[in-house]
This record gives structure tokens, C-alpha cells and sequence, in this order.
């Protein structure tokens, strides 16, 4: 798994980037991670989600909360917008060929300059991608 932070300056939101690895095929990772119902299956904080309107709703371990998602399948893009009594948080992932595997960008913006809740997010970030590849892998039969 690669980390990779980068934080521009004031006028640039700071955000970490991690990407992994997955042996399947980019368009099964997109599969998975653009079915928003997935979700509780790789991000620990979310239980369930559900349509809600023109949107979806999450329940997490702290709560409901209302989630926006772009997907655009020819891009292998799919954004995430939480909007909760916390803040709002954005996470914005990619998936891209590469061969007969699949690279997974993952990017959340960082809205803290306490470092080290900044490093408890990069250690979210990795959890999740790791349990993406668990996930992809127990699909495959792996």
C-alpha cells in the first residue's frame, strides 16, 4: 500500500491519498465500491445504508448521517460527501486498470490541522483499503 500526504498551503484543502493494489479486474472493484449498499462492508463506521430521497442515508456508530454519491462508471469514479453532526467529510476514490489488476486511489480531505487526528484518518484510510482487498479477495475465492 502506498501513503502519500501532501498538504500545498493554505489555499489548498490538505488530504491524504493512499492507493493499494487489487487483483481483480478494475471494472469488478468498481463494481463493488460503486454499489453504495457495499459500503458497510468496508467502511467500519458505516452499519447500513439506505436510499433517502435523492440521496442515501448511513448508519454509523455515531449516528445517522446523510451520504451524496457521484458515480460516473466510464471514469471508474466514485465520490463520497457525509454530511453529519460532525462536518462535513469527502472522500473521493478511482479506480484504474492496471493489467489484470486494479489500482484503488483513495482520497479524504483532511479539515483539521491537528496532526494527530490527521494521522488517525490516514490509519482509517489504510483499514479500509485493506478491507477492500479482503473483500475483493473472499469475492474471488481467494
Amino acid at each position: 500500500m502506498t501513503t502519500r500526504r501532501s498538504d500545498w498551503g493554505p489555499a489548498t484543502m490538505p488530504h491524504i491519498t493512499e492507493t493499494i493494489t487489487i487483483p481483480a479486474s478494475a471494472d469488478a472493484v468498481f463494481a463493488l465500491v460503486s454499489d453504495i449498499t457495499n459500503l458497510p462492508e468496508w467502511v467500519e463506521e458505516f452499519t447500513a445504508v439506505s436510499p433517502d430521497g435523492d440521496g442515501w442515508r448511513a448508519d454509523t456508530v455515531h449516528g445517522a448521517v446523510r451520504l451524496t454519491v457521484t458515480v460516473d462508471k466510464p471514469s471508474r469514479v466514485v465520490d463520497f460527501r457525509v454530511d453529519s453532526p460532525f462536518g462535513v467529510h469527502e472522500a473521493f476514490t478511482r479506480v484504474l486498470p492496471a493489467g489484470d489488476e486494479a489500482e484503488f486511489l483513495y482520497t479524504r480531505l483532511v479539515k483539521t490541522a491537528d496532526e494527530a487526528r490527521a494521522e488517525t484518518l490516514r490509519t482509517t484510510a489504510g483499514t479500509r483499503l485493506q478491507t477492500l482487498l479482503d473483500l475483493v479477495g473472499a469475492a474471488a475465492g481467494g
